[in-house]
């Protein structure tokens, strides 16, 4: 009788733990209890990158607008991504419609861009390297870091990256992306980034510190977002790193760029219509004030 009441007694116990643990399970956040992905981080970011080099080499054209603020001063633009290149109209500075005087400067500099071949050349080649340079870090993510799986929330896969103590970065620039680590959100369904957010953990230095450097503790977030079906658009960059390159200049990079309100143009939108479609954006006609 009492081997069976000390049987029950442990049972009970037991039943108790099992709910105890049971609720403790349940009350964790949703990605502590998503199941980690079959496939390895590195392999999900070899396919990341790869799907996002290959979205970046179609030319297509866009309407959009951006939210631009430097060192304290936000722009507001309507940008338009042309076979010619991208170009913007200013509509208003720290939220403040711009001035006839202003109005007149942005009109004047657009007419003077149309009319200038080289200042359309310049404007293209500057953008197509910001382009080309973009898909060259991000061909580098598979091997410039070590990533690790945190969580799994919905759609979403989160994880975490830090330099890889075996990469030789083979440019400055690269130099300064593979000293990053932060975390990483990626599209499960697509394989898409969605958000990185990096901070470098040492200070840069290019030629032993006498051709310049980059201060610890620079943040980087980049943004992505889904535009159509298969294609997708960057809705955000933000820089904040300070140093000096070489003669002492003094560098202070600090950028929040938001974009948003992306629509599609026909293929083949020259510079030309661009501007006749920002005019429409500013209200006004470009041989107004």
């Amino acid at each position: 009788m009492g081997y069976r009441r000390q049987s029950l007694a442990t049972e009970f116990r037991l039943r108790i733990k099992a709910s105890l643990l049971a609720a403790a399970v349940l009350a964790l956040p949703a990605h502590c209890l998503a199941a980690e992905p079959l496939e390895s981080p590195q392999q999900l970011i070899q396919d990341m990158a790869y799907n996002e080099i290959q979205d970046r080499a179609l030319q297509t054209c866009w309407i959009y607008h951006i939210e631009h603020t430097v060192d304290g001063q936000t722009k507001s633009e309507q940008q338009v991504e042309s076979v010619d290149g991208p170009v913007f109209r200013v509509l208003a500075i720290n939220s403040r419609q711009l001035t006839d005087t202003q109005e007149k400067e942005e009109n004047a500099r657009l007419m003077h861009l149309l009319a200038n071949p080289s200042e359309q050349r310049k404007a293209k080649q500057l953008h197509e390297q910001d382009e080309e340079r973009l898909q060259r870090l991000t061909a580098l993510m598979p091997k410039a870091f070590l990533y690790q799986f945190v969580g799994m929330e919905g759609n979403l896969i989160e994880l975490r990256f830090s330099p890889n103590p075996d990469f030789k970065p083979p440019t400055f620039e690269a130099r300064a992306f593979a000293d990053l680590a932060g975390t990483l959100e990626i599209n499960a369904s697509q394989k898409r980034l969605v958000r990185l957010d990096g901070q470098l953990i040492h200070q840069v230095d290019f030629g032993l510190g006498l051709l310049g450097r980059i201060e610890k503790g620079g943040t980087f977030i980049i943004e992505r977002t889904p535009v159509s079906s298969t294609h997708w658009k960057t809705s955000r960059v933000s820089v904040h790193v300070t140093g000096h390159i070489i003669v002492f200049k003094s560098i202070s990079k600090q950028q929040d760029e938001r974009r948003s309100d992306f629509h599609p143009l026909p293929e083949g939108t020259t510079l030309a219509q661009a501007e006749a479609l920002l005019n429409q954006a500013g209200g006004r006609d470009s041989q107004g004030k």
